[in-house]
């Protein structure tokens, strides 16, 4: 490590002591992964590290022991240990732009340093464990990846780890990929860093938990699904539905490179793209949380191309007048194009039939009643006036801004979207779902619409 010292703010009365940056970097041109140090006797256990400059209010507080709740919001969580009598502190966030400033009860201000909003080396984001398992494996994604194995040491367990490219064993995603191991088990109850930089990428600074690994989970597929290593899948037309017990990671070799993260229990995870009435092939490797890996390689064969027409944005609360303002999208998220004339759409109100409109694979349509007018003074609007869709009415009296559910019926009868009652807080803002092929059970899909507000006649944006 080199020493930044001589240009850091430093108190007068601790000019003696060096704080130390890993990696090294001038103090307005920190990397947002990093590592404080000072060769010096301070008890680890309290430095803290705080957002922004430090007033003299602020240290005197310190120096009590009596931090105000505004400094407490500033705190940044971090690992802080000591070896051969070096005390440090590792943020274990990526650190946002802007300045920090690291400070002890005992010594006051230690230094304060700036985090560049654009560093040149890319941050490669911990893909595997997730938060809390037991491992001493971890897989990390972002830009780029390494060129060749490189063994680095896990702090402040001091335990040699190797770092190999790709995802996968067979090295899968090496161009943005790594896989970290460590090269002998953690002890239990300790975390374990890894290194801030890894050649020319830096590295999620989340701690390693050292344990017993958790038993590992059967996934339960039923008979007609199939087994995946530690997931289950079942074959639609064009997708796949992935589900697990408990979360794994699969890395999919066939039918294309994928990587897919599976949390668990709760809603099946869509896997698209693949062509409707095919023969194909489904290999790869699934890694559990603990870091076991199970191959799998099996055959499937999809079923014919289908529609599949989805309640996928609401506009309840308009900034123009309502109800005329008000819309509804659909779109098709099916393989097969489908015909609207007959399908019915129903609120708390009642419920009003489609007029005939063919709409194509991954088309939307834009649900308006016979008054709504295209203004983009007041509200956004869809790009083309061809997807608008007009009814004599949306809704007994217009959509309710406080929320009512949405049901879709094709011709037959058949319920094939439903939309939750969702309130509709902010005018302009539309509720959306977060991709069409999300599950209406999925309540965590569903949400207010990211700026401008609304894409009605394309793809949303959740701004949760």
């Amino acid at each position: 490590m080199a020493a930044c010292a001589p240009e850091l703010r430093l108190p007068a009365e601790e000019r003696t002591l060096v704080l130390e940056l890993e990696p090294p970097a001038e103090p307005d041109a920190v990397t947002p992964v990093v590592r404080l140090s000072v060769a010096a006797a301070i008890d680890p256990a309290g430095l803290r590290l705080f957002r922004d400059e430090l007033s003299d209010y602020h240290l005197g507080r310190l120096r009590a022991g009596e931090l105000p709740s505004t400094l407490l919001e500033r705190e940044v969580p971090t690992l802080a240990y000591t070896t051969a009598g070096r005390a440090t502190s590792a943020p274990i966030d990526v650190l946002t732009p802007g300045v920090y400033s690291l400070a002890s009860a005992d010594h006051g201000l230690l230094g304060s340093f700036a985090v560049v909003p654009s560093p040149t080396e890319p941050v490669l984001t911990r893909l595997w464990p997730p938060a809390g398992a037991a491992a001493a494996r971890a897989i990390y994604c972002g830009e780029r990846g390494l060129s060749e194995p490189l063994e680095v040491t896990l702090e402040p367990v001091a335990i040699t780890a190797r770092l190999t490219p790709g995802a996968s064993s067979d090295g899968l995603f090496a161009d943005r990929c790594l896989r970290l191991e460590a090269l002998e088990p953690l002890p239990a109850g300790t975390l374990a860093l890894p290194p801030p930089r890894a050649a020319d990428v830096l590295l999620e600074p989340r701690p390693l938990f050292g344990g017993e690994p958790a038993a590992a989970v059967a996934p339960g597929c039923s008979p007609d699904e199939i087994e995946l290593g530690g997931a289950c899948a079942s074959v639609g037309d064009d997708r796949l539905f992935l589900r697990a017990s408990a979360p794994v990671l699969v890395v999919f070799r066939e039918p294309s490179p994928l990587l897919v993260v599976l949390e668990g229990p709760g809603p099946s995870h869509v896997l698209q793209g693949l062509p409707p009435a095919s023969e194909l092939w489904l290999s790869g490797e699934a890694i559990d949380g603990a870091g076991r890996v199970r191959d799998f390689r099996a055959p499937i064969t999809t079923a014919p191309a289908v529609a599949r027409v989805v309640i996928n944005e609401v506009l309840a609360n308009a900034n123009g007048s309502e109800p005329a303002q008000e819309w509804i999208e659909l779109v098709n998220d099916g393989s097969k194009a489908e015909e609207l004339g007959g399908y019915r759409l129903e609120d708390g109100g009642g419920s009003v039939t489609l007029p005939e409109r063919r709409l194509e694979p991954g088309e939307f349509v834009v649900l308006v009643s016979a008054e709504y007018v295209l203004d983009a003074t007041l509200d956004v609007v869809p790009v083309d006036d061809g997807v608008l869709l007009r009814l004599p009415a949306l809704g007994k009296s217009g959509l309710s801004n406080s929320g009512e559910p949405l049901r879709l019926f094709d011709p037959e009868g058949g319920l094939v979207s439903r939309f939750p009652a969702l309130k509709a807080t902010a005018a302009g803002v539309s509720l959306a779902r977060r991709t069409p092929a999300s599950s209406d059970d999925d309540a965590s899909a569903f949400a207010a619409h990211a700026a401008p507000g609304a894409s009605p006649g394309a793809p949303n944006a959740l701004a949760e």
